[in-house]
């Protein structure tokens, strides 16, 4: 077996981080297979006076939307073209093929922002 088309990637792009809202990223692929998150990788787009970052969590459970990664502050993230790559570590994260998968943000204080979110993993 080779190492090619082993990692998949669900995105979203321009994400304000000054709105509290959930948001669909993308939909797992349908079919048989589980996609099995490894890892976020949020780049912010955007910048402008941000003096407070948002806190963000990921998952497929309604209005919480944190079972896949609880929630977690975007600390460090005060300029554009920075990134933050937080790891998955909730043992329950698999998530079922053709399943709309939602990033909660919780606004944090800014004159402006956006960001991506790229989560990344894999399908079994």
């Amino acid at each position: 077996m080779g190492f090619e088309n082993i990692l998949s990637k669900i995105s979203k792009t321009s994400i304000s981080g000054i709105s509290t809202a959930a948001t669909a990223i993308d939909t797992t692929e349908n079919g048989s297979q589980k996609f099995h998150p490894m890892f976020a990788v949020f780049v912010v787009r955007t910048a402008n006076t941000i003096t407070l970052a948002p806190t963000v969590s990921i998952g497929t459970n309604a209005s919480t939307y944190n079972n896949i990664l609880p929630a977690a502050v975007l600390t460090g993230l005060t300029a554009a073209a920075l990134t933050l790559i937080l790891p998955i570590t909730v043992a329950s994260s698999n998530v079922s093929s053709n399943t709309q998968v939602f990033i909660n943000v919780t606004a944090g204080t800014a004159v402006a922002m956006t960001f991506d979110v790229h989560l990344f993993g894999f399908y079994q």
